[in-house]
């Protein structure tokens, strides 16, 4: 039986979830409506359309994870067609409905409307394990080889096929198969009894094995009497195959020329490894000049070479008179009675290869300068201590412009701001910026500010102590809702087209936690003269369901939770 793909309604779904909205719950199948109007089954049906009966008499089971089987029956001397139906539940809720452009089935008043079908849910959110009926007894399921019910009948062609695990097969049917096997057998009983009659030609009896065996019993006990002359042992072929190559520290073979050379070559009576160690080491040797007592020795050439300190200088020529104890860092001083050159000065207990060097300088303004150098003779920049300006009577060094102006440091406080302020960007290169072009990133504090980027404090008080414009996470629409820095909040939401009964209703956004309950009205005057119950009956974190005394009613909600 093929199954009738049968739409839920989102209403449907809902009635199947648990009220901790943790699972779900099994809901009973009570009636169904008929209607003979075509129409297109969508999730949002709360009714079947133009409903012209609803009839109690109903019974089904499940029989997979997505099916379930229904057998509808109506004894009434009634007259209708059927297009579509749809199934309610136990809470009033339309669960699903099918409906097709061609009639189903045909009443008449003096017949009896049975109507048994397969129904396979499109969404497989509730299982159709979940859904109960009433009376089970004459539903008339689809058998199977563990529960009784509907089968249908194969014909005898599709019995022979032997293909299909639905139909039963009847005794005409199983009566072809005996036919075409009793044929099949009748036709093998005039075949042979050698391989031959089989279509085998070319096989060997045992003989005919034994006879060809037998004639080489005479054959000689050499590999040429079998006609291979071309054969050598093993043992004697080298990597090269049958012609032996020659042999390598990976491969046997024979020795070649070069080899023998070597061998040749070796005294009668020379022991290998003779040199048991070299400074202690055995093995694989890398000697230092440590090794070999030469530690303190460097590779330096003699033009590169210094002298940290002499124990005895002899005479220094026309130098000029240095102090020793001035060289080796004590006090004491170098003079010259003309300005001299160069001069480099080294610490006796350092071996670098450093050095300053202190020269007279014609440049701009006659003046000394002190230059450093590295092992490699190189100018050392950060060594290098520029000219610094000029120093007046007071024995006072300043620094002047770079258009020769003097630069004058007071070391007196001021009132006010100034108008310019030294600064640069490379530590080299230095210029006057106006404090009116300055903003200010960060301020620990601040006690008035026109504009800040970033303020730690207002008040005294973090950022923390102020509500977050994310405490107040709003919606304004008709159904909308409002968030409060306490967490509470409020939904509000106008739902149409409501029921007589109970009606699933879905809130703007989902309450994280706890839907806490809420109020509901009629959203438009009703008939003083009716029931005019509405109640919300129902309230989850996501939906709610509203129980009203009308049909098409519209209801006014409002909710809360956290």
């Amino acid at each position: 039986m093929t199954a009738i793909v049968f739409q839920l309604t989102d209403a449907g779904r809902a009635a199947f979830v648990n009220p901790s909205n943790t699972g779900t719950v099994a809901r009973a199948v009570v009636s169904v409506g008929i209607t003979a109007t075509a129409f297109a089954p969508s999730a949002g049906l709360a009714a079947v359309p133009n409903e012209i009966k609803r009839l109690a008499t109903i019974s089904g089971a499940a029989v997979g994870d997505d099916t379930v089987h229904v057998t509808i029956r109506d004894e009434t001397a009634d007259v209708y067609s059927v297009r579509g139906f749809g199934l309610y539940l136990d809470n009033g809720v339309l669960l699903g409905s099918f409906g097709q452009a061609d009639v189903i089935v045909e009443k008449s008043a003096r017949a009896l409307m049975l109507l048994s079908t397969d129904l396979r849910f499109v969404d497989s959110a509730v299982p159709a394990g979940a859904i109960q009926f009433g009376n089970a007894d004459w539903m008339n399921p689809p058998a199977t080889t563990d529960r009784p019910g509907v089968v249908e009948l194969a014909t005898p062609d599709e019995a022979v096929a032997g293909n299909d695990s639905a139909r039963a097969v009847t005794p005409l049917g199983l009566a072809s198969v005996a036919a075409i096997l009793s044929q099949a057998i009748a036709g093998r009983a005039t075949w042979g009894k050698t391989l031959a009659a089989y279509g085998i030609e070319d096989a060997y009896t045992r003989t005919a094995v034994d006879t060809a065996l037998a004639a080489k019993a005479n054959k000689g006990t050499t590999l040429a009497a079998y006609g291979i002359n071309d054969a050598a042992p093993a043992s004697h072929v080298g990597a090269g195959g049958k012609e032996h190559s020659a042999a390598t520290s990976a491969a046997a073979g024979f020795m070649s020329a070069a080899d023998k050379a070597k061998l040749d070559g070796i005294s009668a009576g020379a022991q290998a490894n003779a040199v048991t160690s070299v400074a202690g080491r055995t093995g694989a040797v890398t000697l230092s000049k440590g090794d070999v007592g030469l530690n303190a020795v460097d590779n330096t050439a003699d033009a590169q070479k210094r002298v940290a300190y002499a124990v005895n200088a002899g005479a220094a020529g026309s130098a000029g008179a240095v102090s020793a104890s001035g060289i080796t860092g004590q006090a004491g001083m170098w003079t010259s009675q003309v300005r001299p050159g160069p001069y480099r000065l080294y610490r006796r207990d350092d071996d670098s290869g450093y050095s300053v060097q202190a020269s007279w300088s014609q440049d701009r303004a006659a003046h000394w300068s002190l230059r450093g150098y590295d092992s490699s003779d190189a100018f050392h920049a950060p060594c290098y201590v520029a000219y610094a300006g000029y120093a007046d009577s007071a024995d006072r060094a300043a620094p002047r412009r770079s258009d020769g102006g003097a630069i004058n440091f007071n070391w007196s406080g001021q009132s006010g701001q100034p108008p310019w302020v030294w600064g640069g960007s490379d530590g080299k290169e230095m210029y006057v910026y106006s404090p009116s072009n300055f903003s200010v990133a960060y301020a620990s504090s601040s006690g008035w500010a026109a504009s800040a980027g970033n303020a730690d404090t207002l008040d005294g008080l973090h950022a923390e102590s102020f509500m977050q414009a994310g405490n107040f996470l709003a919606s304004l629409a008709g159904n909308g809702y409002q968030r409060l820095p306490s967490g509470l909040i409020i939904q509000w939401g106008t739902f149409s087209g409501l029921s007589s009964g109970n009606n699933v209703v879905y809130w703007p956004i989902a309450f994280p936690n706890l839907c806490l309950g809420g109020v509901v009205s009629y959203a438009y005057a009703f008939a003083t003269n009716a029931d005019g119950g509405i109640a919300l009956s129902a309230a989850y974190t996501t939906s709610g369901t509203i129980r009203s005394a009308f049909n098409s009613a519209t209801a006014f909600v409002i909710v809360l939770g956290r």
